[in-house]
């Protein structure tokens, strides 16, 4: 299974009621302009090769970014369930390496919360 899709079915089996919707790759065309929902989506973002030895690699560095869509009207508190899904994340083998500022969508007005989360696959 691709990082992505191993991330995401992590994400959704946390069960999170301030999650509505986890995508990969990209959001759906029909949800794009959608603003009363809560939503993720995870990307790739790096992916090396890593642990060399006997002229070969053995474990593979995965970084992936997601993107956390907040509704226009959010009832809890986002940076509460930011710390919970790293806490919960970094549980799995997933660590926070990044994690940008707050930014509003230009074109949704929707805040936007921008991660990179990342994990070694031993091969």
């Amino acid at each position: 299974m691709s990082a992505s899709r191993d991330l995401k079915t992590l994400i959704e089996s946390f069960k999170y009621p301030e999650v509505d919707s986890i995508y990969t790759i990209m959001v759906p065309i029909e949800e794009q302009d959608n603003t009363e929902t809560n939503d993720i989506l995870i990307t790739e973002a790096i992916m090396e090769n890593s642990d060399y030895s006997n002229d070969t690699f053995n474990s593979i560095t995965q970084t992936l970014e997601m993107q956390v869509f907040y509704a226009l009207h959010v009832e809890y508190d986002t940076e509460e369930f930011e710390i919970k899904l790293m806490k919960d994340l970094e549980k799995y083998g997933w660590l926070a390496v990044r994690t940008d500022p707050h930014i509003i969508d230009p074109d949704t007005y929707q805040t936007v919360k921008l991660f990179y989360f990342q994990r070694v696959k031993y091969l």
